[in-house]
C-alpha cells in the first residue's frame, strides 16, 4: 500500500523542486510518496538546511561556538554583546595568569604591542569563544571602533573664501 504525506510549510521551495512532482494532488495541497521524502532527507542540502534552521535557534553566543569559521560573517561577530562581567574588572596580568601560554602567545602574535586588545581578547576567551573566534571577535570590535572614530571626525570643512562668502554674503 503507498501511503502519502503532505509537506510541511517549513519546507523551503528548493526542497519540494527536489521531490519532483506530487504523486497526490488534493485542491492546494500536494502529497508526496514517503519514498521521495526519503530521497530528499538523504541529500547533502536537506542535512546542510536542517543544520542552519538548528544554529539558527541558537542564541548567538552558543551558535558563534558550534558554527564553523568559514560560515561566519563580520555581522555575527559585531552583535555579540556581553555587558559588564566579572572578567571585565580583571586587567592583562590577572588575565595571562588564566590562560594557557600557547593561548597567550596567540594572542600577543595577534595584536602585538597592544595590551588593551589582547586584555579583550583573552576575556572573550574565557568566556567560552574558541581561540581563533575570539581572535576574530576582537579584531571585528577594533575595526568597528575604527569605523566610528572616522564618522565622527568627517565633519563639513570649508575653505576660507567660501566661510567669507557665507558671513559677508558675497
Amino acid at each position: 500500500m503507498l501511503t502519502f504525506h503532505q509537506i510541511k510549510r517549513g519546507w523551503p521551495y528548493d526542497f519540494e523542486r527536489l521531490l519532483g512532482s506530487p504523486a497526490k494532488v488534493d485542491g492546494k495541497k500536494r502529497f508526496y510518496s514517503l519514498e521521495q521524502i526519503e530521497a530528499v532527507e538523504r541529500t547533502p542540502e536537506y542535512h546542510r538546511h536542517i543544520e542552519a534552521t538548528r544554529l539558527a535557534a541558537l542564541p548567538l553566543f552558543q551558535r558563534l561556538i558550534e558554527s564553523p569559521m568559514e560560515s561566519l560573517r563580520f555581522k555575527d561577530f559585531r552583535e555579540l554583546k556581553c555587558g559588564r562581567d566579572a572578567l571585565s574588572k580583571l586587567d592583562w596580568s590577572d588575565l595571562k595568569e588564566r590562560q594557557s601560554n600557547h593561548d597567550t602567545y596567540s594572542i600577543i602574535e595577534a595584536f602585538e604591542a597592544d595590551v588593551r586588545n589582547q586584555a579583550a581578547c583573552m576575556r572573550w576567551l574565557l568566556r567560552g569563544l574558541p581561540l581563533d573566534k575570539a581572535i576574530r571577535k576582537t579584531k571585528t570590535d577594533l575595526e568597528v571602533g575604527k569605523n566610528a572614530i572616522g564618522v565622527k571626525r568627517k565633519k563639513p570643512t570649508m575653505d576660507g573664501a567660501t566661510c567669507k562668502a557665507i558671513i559677508y554674503g558675497n
